[in-house]
């Protein structure tokens, strides 16, 4: 696989685990029983080593994910850092659950679990918010990235509080037309809005709206039901990853961007 191809799919990853994690924490704050939070934290831990996997295949050298450590301002930065405190909580969670602890140990290692699956997500929006390319140069785009696991995590965690998975989808599209109307309001990049909306990215474009906020906020009025929970944050993850693919199109050189 190309690099585009295994960054999409470390997004994709990254975004499911983050879902997982952050509906973990949710639910051993709730009283969902114990066999559906050991679903959740057992496919957490596979959707975050395949993002590691993908990650480390799209930079080739291991030793290049660790020299990151010294560059804090990068995205990679963050990412590595939300890898290991995820890391830390999964494994501090497993130990939990073997030795059979109760109360708040499971409640602090799924926090942070979840807070390390955001802090990756906040890295890959961190990677594409670059101010020397203006239709990148948006503190949003590390926001919306963030914002993209909330709505599945909603309805894996809070699934008898649909309203929770409703508002996050809602503030998910609002963000996103917030950060096309600022574009639209730049002359030289109405052209970038014009061919997401409605030319050759607007596939990936629509695909993402509908997978990562349409279809939450449909389920979330939908009666409450086992599998949507889990259905949509799979198809939510997607979405995330098309949306990735968006954002990689708008930073596209303008010399470029014409000839796709």
């Amino acid at each position: 696989m190309g690099t585009e191809a295994m960054i999409v799919l470390f997004t994709a990853f990254a975004c499911l685990s983050a879902e997982l994690f952050c509906a973990l924490a949710a639910a051993e704050f709730g009283d969902q029983p114990h066999g559906r939070r050991f679903a959740m934290a057992a496919a957490g831990a596979v959707s975050l080593a395949a993002a590691a996997v993908s990650g480390l295949i799209n930079l080739g050298r291991p030793e290049m994910f660790f020299a990151a450590l010294g560059h804090p301002g990068t995205g990679i930065f963050w990412e590595l850092t939300g890898a290991l405190i995820a890391l830390f909580g999964v494994i501090g969670y497993a130990a939990a659950q073997y030795r059979q602890l109760e109360g708040s140990a499971l409640k602090i290692f799924a926090c942070l679990a979840a807070a390390g699956s955001v802090l990756i997500l906040f890295g890959v929006g961190r990677n594409f918010w670059m101010p020397w390319r203006p239709a990148l140069d948006c503190f949003l785009i590390p926001v919306i990235f963030v914002l993209w696991a909330v709505p599945g995590a909603s309805l894996l965690g809070f699934e008898k509080k649909p309203r929770a998975a409703a508002v996050s989808a809602l503030a998910l599209a609002i963000v996103i037309a917030t950060y096309l109307i600022r574009l639209q309001c730049m002359s030289d990049l109405s052209y970038a809005v014009d061919a997401v909306l409605l030319g050759s990215a607007s596939f990936y474009f629509w695909s993402s709206v509908v997978l990562g906020a349409v279809i939450p906020f449909a389920a979330s009025i939908l009666p409450q039901n086992l599998f949507k929970g889990w259905v949509c944050a799979v198809l939510s993850a997607v979405g995330c990853a098309a949306f990735q693919w968006v954002i990689y199109f708008l930073g596209t050189p303008a010399w470029q961007f014409f000839e796709q």
